[in-house]
């Protein structure tokens, strides 16, 4: 059942794009929320900005949310708990360590954006999913120009989720995607990184494969994709594990290595 390995189209290469990560912190009962999601919407719909990320939505807010989790709750807390932002709804989070958190607010998202995003990384993961059964096996591929200590972690996250959102604007805001369901690694609120990958030499790449289930009944699972996030340490945070790249991939899909000079 495990899928084949995304294949590498350019081998030698080791100049990647790079996505930061994205938490939208949010919830059905949230009357401001709406205003972060128009926010985003224009976002992704930017070709200045589109490029530079991947996005998870944190449903915490009320329980509720048919969009809620767990897991979502215990992201929330890591952020409001031990980085000490995240003070009010709606909250975008970057990253693990960047302390900068935004409300709504177009232009502040934008300058953010302007401070963190890279034009290009020199580590990427490709990666491939097939469901069996109640199980997602993903098999990932991390590729690293640098010899580096690696944690990752995969979120589990859901689209097209109906919940009926306070203060929605237009009628797309009542359905909710990249949903925040589980987490493949183990996290507590006082770290999310995950789990250690391990080192990686300089000029190489590894591959492993992960089983992750899909217990909770209430998820469409034909509706899921993972994000995949590779950490490494970072002198700007102390040396602390921050996130180096992200990637997205459907379900029964694949995300090959995204090169900066693809067409």
């Amino acid at each position: 059942s495990v899928p084949e390995f995304p294949v590498d189209s350019n081998p030698k290469n080791y100049d990647f794009k790079h996505r930061m990560l994205l938490i939208d912190h949010t919830g059905t009962d949230c009357g401001y929320c709406p205003m972060m999601m128009a926010s985003l919407r224009e976002i992704e719909e930017d070709p200045a900005y589109n490029d530079y990320f991947n996005i998870a939505m944190a449903h915490s807010y009320n329980t509720s949310d048919p969009a809620y989790s767990n897991t979502a709750l215990t992201i929330r807390y890591y952020y409001q708990k031990t980085l000490n932002v995240l003070t009010g709804f709606p909250t975008l989070t970057y990253n693990y360590q960047h302390n900068q958190s935004a409300g709504s607010n177009i232009s502040y998202i934008k300058s953010t954006f302007n401070k963190l995003k890279k034009e290009s990384n020199d580590a990427a993961v490709a990666v491939a999913t097939k469901l069996d059964g109640n199980n997602l096996i993903i098999c990932a591929s991390l590729k690293s120009k640098s010899a580096r200590l690696y944690k990752f972690n995969i979120l589990l996250l859901e689209d097209d989720i109906y919940g009926s959102q306070y203060g929605a604007s237009e009628s797309w805001m009542n359905y909710h995607n990249n949903a925040i369901r589980s987490s493949y690694a183990p996290i507590g609120q006082s770290d999310i990184t995950g789990t250690d990958w391990g080192f990686v030499a300089a000029n190489s790449v590894q591959h492993k494969v992960f089983e992750m289930p899909i217990s909770d009944s209430r998820i469409v699972k034909q509706n899921c994709k993972v994000l995949v996030i590779i950490t490494a340490q970072d002198a700007n945070y102390g040396n602390k594990f921050e996130v180096v790249n992200t990637t997205m991939c459907e379900i029964n899909q694949s995300a090959p290595f995204e090169y900066r000079d693809a067409e």
